[in-house]
């Protein structure tokens, strides 16, 4: 499943540790979490913390920190932006957790599972609500706007993704949309919301969301992917969700517009099941690998990151424009 990315000899980024590279920021930004994720409904505070405390990535963080260290700027709006990115990322997956019925996330139960679905979807309302507060503290009226802008983009994206499963009717570009509106804007204004932040030329702003976008974009193709091809205890969730639910993401898409008669049948009566088999998952994985779903998956992955790649060549070589390179090759040389 591992594919190392090969950069052209342009972009090639040093080999860094990019989340080293704003360690020191992302320490602060935990405290932030830590003391600013606060209630008196004891439950609340329960809820927001276990999920907080579970292991995530910081992935989106991390992206806006290394995009302020490379525009150099370092006001304490870079510490509110990102809290409230994560945030709302965070109150994303509780809310999708409960939709999708999941039992696993980030390799512990979750927070459905344990407090019910009512108190998983009032956290989430709770801290997007904080994740609000936190991006009005920025005191930037066009980041305030364009952050309500992809909220609702992520709202429209889970729905466009229930009708179109429904229906049963997937085209990739109805799969591309998905993946641009529910992870791709998040991602994108993580990156372009720096040069807001510091006043950064358009050209700059432009380059930071294309790039932001494509990672994103890139981050979730592989997510899909990886539920196909990896063991549970690696993924850190459950395995299979979406073929459970019947979703259609691109490694399944490919089979199904490849498969002949028999195969395609196969694939379509167990996505119309309302109750997956133990032995239903080996078979599509079976089907998929044999149509190359998760090879053709990787190469689009792949794609997204090379033109990650271009977009950052409007800035000058820096250990920052280094470790978002790295970044973008992360998401399609991980395992989880």
């Amino acid at each position: 499943m591992k594919q190392s990315l090969i950069f052209s000899h342009r972009s090639r980024p040093v080999e860094v540790d990019p989340f080293l590279l704003v360690k020191e920021e992302l320490n602060k930004v935990e405290s932030l979490l830590r003391e600013r994720v606060t209630s008196d409904v004891g439950l609340i505070l329960d809820v927001g913390q276990y999920i907080l405390n579970s292991g995530g990535k910081r992935f989106r963080p991390a992206l806006h920190l290394l995009a302020c260290k490379l525009l150099g700027y370092d006001g304490e709006s870079l510490y509110w932006m990102s809290a409230a990115l994560e945030c709302v990322h965070t109150a994303s997956l509780l809310h999708d957790d409960v939709l999708d019925g999941a039992s696993i996330r980030r390799g512990i139960p979750a927070a459905n599972t344990v407090w019910g679905d009512h108190t998983a979807v009032l956290v989430g309302d709770f801290l997007f609500a904080i994740s609000v507060q936190w991006v009005l503290n920025t005191n930037n009226s066009n980041l305030h706007r364009r952050f309500a802008g992809v909220c609702a983009g992520m709202a429209e994206g889970e729905a466009f993704q229930l009708a179109i499963t429904r229906e049963r009717r997937l085209t990739e570009k109805d799969y591309l949309r998905v993946v641009s509106l529910k992870t791709g804007g998040l991602i994108s204004l993580a990156c372009s919301s720096a040069a807001e932040l510091a006043g950064a030329s358009k050209q700059a702003e432009d380059a930071l969301a294309r790039y932001g976008h494509s990672v994103g974009m890139a981050f979730q193709i592989v997510d899909d992917a990886l539920d196909y091809s990896s063991e549970e205890i690696e993924l850190g969730k459950a395995i299979g969700k979406d073929l459970e639910e019947g979703k259609i993401t691109l490694p399944m898409l490919y089979a199904l517009d490849r498969a002949d008669k028999k195969d395609r049948a196969v694939l379509v009566n167990i996505l119309d099941s309302r109750h997956l088999d133990p032995k239903d998952l080996p078979r599509v994985q079976e089907i998929i690998k044999r149509y190359h779903g998760i090879e053709y998956a990787m190469r689009c992955a792949n794609r997204e990151v090379e033109k990650a790649g271009e977009a950052l060549f409007v800035f000058d070589s820096s250990p920052a424009r280094d470790a978002l390179l790295q970044m973008a090759e992360f998401t399609v040389t991980r395992s989880r």
